[in-house]
């Protein structure tokens, strides 16, 4: 049945899985950013999940308000972080500072959480 053979985490290139759960979220990121070629849009913008707050949905809101010419017809929660920077296993950290796809990455505003070498040693390799 579908569920034991689930299409969207195969790779649209090849039509066989990702090797990894990176590639995967590099693949998706990609697509993402390549939306405003895609289609024809009147603007984009990439929000991280862990950048959002109330006061960054209130703005958009707004903004989405102004644009359609309607008044907001919700409410927005006050003073709430809807995130938080969570800390992970320093193994796995330094995993994902060697096999993250570091450019597309970046295009979407992440940049490795450590200073150590292993990130040292991953950024050079992109020049």
């Amino acid at each position: 049945w579908a569920a034991r053979a689930p299409l969207y985490e195969l790779n649209p290139s090849t039509l066989e899985p990702f090797s990894d759960p990176l590639a995967f979220r590099a693949n998706k990121l990609q697509n993402m950013l390549n939306v405003p070629k895609q289609w024809t849009l009147k603007g984009f913008d990439v929000i991280r999940y862990e950048d959002l707050s109330a006061k960054l949905l209130e703005e958009m809101v707004q903004k989405f308000s102004d644009l359609l010419g309607m008044k907001p017809m919700c409410e927005t929660i006050p003073n709430v972080t809807l995130t938080s920077r969570k800390s992970i296993n320093k193994d796995y950290e330094e995993w994902i500072t060697q096999n993250a796809d570091w450019k597309t990455e970046g295009m979407a505003g992440y940049r490795p959480r450590t200073t150590s070498k292993i990130a040292s040693k991953t950024n050079n390799e992109d020049n």
